[in-house]
């Protein structure tokens, strides 16, 4: 994910990895919110250059830039990371959001996944766009988590920001078989379930579904399939 490109996508606004749901709620982590963005090391680092004084001085957005990005995850956490860290890089998506009334909506758009925080945490951007949205649900959206190793509770704490749909977001992320569950509520407080699936070097799935019943049941309202386009370090 060209980690000093995606960050300085951050600091726009842009969201989501999409990771939306119905028009009403929006979540973002998929495309129109999901941590997806912009080719995130091309104009947002055009962007910075364009705004760097004369002289050597460094403005705010290249200090701060150069404070959180990391080159590689922190040797001393080993293999905890690679979680996550597996993800490192830049992908293209598609996503799908199903909608209570039966519809679905599509879209395509982008997430990018890098080291911060001297390698001990990872930061994703997803962005997105959809074509035709119906009433209600914005063209693009943007969003972006950050996630870090938590050895008390053995499992990754982490904060999805969507400032489309003005949401935040904690999630408990755990590997459950062949999947990654991040656990949450949905704003109105219903259990929800973000995961990753069918997870290879080049590929994965990611769906959230949500209870209504207790978890009794569960019901799909986004799908989103990813392809690498470039390996982070």
């Amino acid at each position: 994910m060209q980690t000093i490109g995606m960050l300085l996508i951050l600091l726009l606004p842009c969201r989501g990895p999409m990771e939306h749901r119905n028009a009403s709620k929006q979540r973002s982590n998929g495309l129109c919110s999901v941590s997806g963005r912009v080719s995130l090391g091309i104009s947002t680092t055009a962007q910075a250059t364009s705004q760097r004084p004369s002289g050597s001085e460094a403005t705010p957005v290249t200090s701060l830039l150069k404070g959180l990005a990391a080159e590689r995850a922190a040797p001393e956490l080993g293999d905890r990371l690679q979680l996550f860290g597996q993800f490192v890089g830049d992908w293209e998506i598609d996503s799908v959001w199903f909608l209570p009334d039966g519809s679905t909506v599509r879209g395509k758009g982008e997430v990018h996944f890098g080291w911060i925080l001297k390698g001990m945490a990872i930061q994703d951007v997803w962005s997105g766009h959809i074509a035709n949205p119906p009433p209600g649900f914005p063209k693009e959206g943007f969003g972006t988590t950050v996630r870090f190793y938590d050895p008390k509770i053995n499992g990754w704490q982490c904060v999805w920001v969507d400032p489309v749909s003005n949401i935040l977001q904690t999630l408990i992320a755990r590997k459950i078989g062949d999947e990654i569950v991040l656990e949450t509520k949905t704003r109105e407080g219903y259990p929800e379930h973000w995961i990753y699936s069918k997870i290879t070097p080049q590929s994965f799935e990611w769906r959230s579904v949500e209870s209504h019943d207790g978890e009794k049941t569960w019901k799909l309202t986004q799908k989103i399939s990813a392809r690498r386009v470039h390996v982070g370090s």
